[in-house]
């Protein structure tokens, strides 16, 4: 496992300069060739507008998918968050670990809560239309395991949800079919989430060492920002 991991919260990523392209969101549903989870399982169920991602994000999906191994199909689980749903989320998981860490600050447990959750007040990825959740399935549509359950909690799941934690050799080739299919067409991945890959946030730009990122928060129902 990686011993520092720059969060999505860190000054270096938030101070980053957005320069929003005005790029329109799109519906992954319409797009056939990809498999959109409407079943939630596993995944927070009060965010409206799950397959939504921008129309970049859309296509570069469509290419990642292509560099899959036969028998392999990208499981796309939850694109676009609003900000209301994202603050929600934030506080209900900062208020599960006050009760699990009672002895910790307020600054402690923001800190603590944003390894996992983004903050809403910094632009979260989600919110932005370029963060893409998902995982692998079979070409017959079966969850292909990973090592860990989706969104897991990583004091759950003893913190092997972070992308390069230590897991069975299984697991990790599997992982590494995501990751070099992403990782391919562009995507960037958050290091504490398998899961979790983005274009065109602040994260990807800090870690693209990019001067600014392409894209704002964004509502759905808006062509443009």
């Amino acid at each position: 496992m990686q011993t520092k991991i720059t969060l999505i919260s860190d000054p270096k990523v938030i101070e980053l300069p957005v320069k929003e392209n005005g790029e329109n969101l799109v519906d992954l549903q319409n797009i056939t060739s990809l498999f959109v989870d409407l079943s939630r399982e596993n995944v927070q169920k009060k965010s409206p507008n799950i397959s939504f991602v921008r129309e970049s994000v859309a296509k570069m999906l469509i290419n990642a998918q292509e560099k899959l191994p036969e028998g392999y199909k990208l499981m796309i689980k939850e694109g676009h968050r609003d900000i209301e749903t994202q603050r929600e989320i934030f506080d209900e998981y900062k208020n599960f670990l006050k009760k699990e860490f009672p002895n910790l600050s307020a600054v402690e447990l923001y800190n603590k809560a944003s390894i996992y959750i983004a903050p809403p007040e910094i632009i979260p990825p989600h919110s932005t239309g370029g963060a893409i959740d998902l995982t692998l399935m079979t070409d017959k549509g079966e969850e292909i395991d990973m090592g860990t359950q989706f969104n897991a909690d990583p004091e759950e799941s003893d913190f092997s949800n972070y992308t390069e934690a230590p897991i069975s050799e299984i697991f990790r080739e599997r992982r590494l079919i995501l990751q070099n299919a992403m990782e391919s067409v562009g995507f960037v991945n958050y290091p504490t989430e398998w899961w979790h890959w983005s274009y065109g946030d602040r994260y990807w730009a800090f870690v693209k060492d990019k001067p600014f990122a392409l894209y704002n928060s964004v509502n759905p129902h808006t062509k443009k920002r």
